[in-house]
């Protein structure tokens, strides 16, 4: 059976803010290899997360790195997660070929995202991240825990200090008081440790959304009906909520691509939004109009049309954190002057 393609388009902007593309991301060595021989690997392997998520404005809640795989707990920013996962893994990939003289892939082809209701599993998901060193056995107890550093629980505890990490939003639902916050969120991860694996924090889908094989015949006897999917760890109404915003999406870029959408046509229409002609728009500078005209390439190319940002970048000369900063701009231009390749898809 093939494999579902991921959940993934920015910010999931159809939802609610608070709930806003959180991803439980998972990353495996191929054939679950080791992906860290030494600390210096897993070093850079964060300083090259922190270049992922500045690079796409995600931010990371937590992470642990295990021998032969990562947990990230992420909410993205205006650009796909896939976006920034290629720019770590495509990087740590590369440094650790060359610092250990080796060729050939590292990780496993796909990373596994999951994305997650933020509002019923954001805690939750934190705490099971962080106990991996503990539940795999890597650290015997709790106190070591809150001084091992490669996971975000050291952080938490005043122990390690990584500025990228945004610790705020988890800390902000213990109270205010510095002191007396990480007291209860310790304590909080202590009744995880109790708690043991919950399965429905390893994946998406139905059984683990609903907590189990038990929990989906029960409801069923009952005759509630509960939507599930593999990619979703949320509620029926979440999972449909998502599906909905996903498959209006989808239908819209298939509707623009029907109708011949491409790079070309896109710089056509964005120079005459502007008042320029298309190859006004392949020629570098700052002029303002020429500016506008190639902020609203980025976007309609990388956002409605989901094109790789790497082939943008190709086709206008610049590079891909370009790419990603000029859609950002076309998004404010679009709202601006009222236009929409959107409604291009209807016309």
């Amino acid at each position: 059976m093939p494999r579902r393609a991921r959940i993934d388009f920015e910010g999931v902007e159809n939802l609610e803010r608070s709930r806003k593309a959180l991803h439980h991301v998972m990353v495996r060595g191929l054939e679950r290899r080791e992906i860290f021989q030494d600390d210096q690997d897993r070093e850079s392997f964060l300083n090259r997360l922190v270049i992922a998520l500045e690079s796409t404005e995600a931010t990371c809640h937590a992470f642990a790195l295990m021998p032969n795989h990562v947990h990230l707990l992420i909410t993205s920013g205006k650009a796909k997660i896939s976006l920034a996962m290629q720019i770590l893994l495509t990087r740590y990939a590369g440094y650790y070929n060359w610092r250990h003289h080796r060729s050939g892939r590292l990780f496993q082809n796909r990373f596994k995202s999951i994305l997650c209701d933020k509002d019923a599993y954001f805690l939750a998901l934190v705490r099971y991240i962080h106990l991996n060193p503990l539940s795999a056995g890597i650290v015997p107890d709790l106190g070591k825990l809150d001084k091992y550093q490669w996971t975000g629980h050291a952080v938490y505890m005043g122990r390690q200090k990584r500025t990228w990490l945004a610790t705020r939003p988890v800390l902000r639902q213990f109270g205010r008081d510095p002191k007396a916050t990480r007291r209860d969120y310790r304590k909080f991860i202590q009744a995880g440790v109790a708690e043991g694996i919950r399965e429905d924090l390893r994946g998406g889908g139905l059984i683990r959304s609903m907590g189990g094989t038990w929990e989906v015949v029960k409801a069923s006897r009952r005759g509630d009906k509960e939507r599930g999917d593999e990619r979703i760890l949320g509620s029926g109404a979440f999972v449909e909520e998502v599906l909905k915003a996903t498959q209006t999406k989808e239908k819209a870029l298939s509707a623009l691509q029907r109708k011949g959408w491409d790079f070309d046509k896109v710089l056509a229409h964005a120079a005459r939004t502007v008042g320029l002609k298309p190859a006004d728009l392949l020629r570098r500078g700052h002029a303002n109009a020429r500016s506008r005209g190639r902020a609203l390439v980025c976007k309609w190319m990388t956002v409605d049309l989901c094109e790789s940002y790497v082939r943008v970048g190709a086709r206008l000369g610049i590079s891909r954190q370009s790419v990603t900063r000029r859609a950002d701009i076309g998004r404010r231009i679009e709202r601006e002057l009222k236009v929409s390749l959107q409604e291009q898809a209807g016309s």
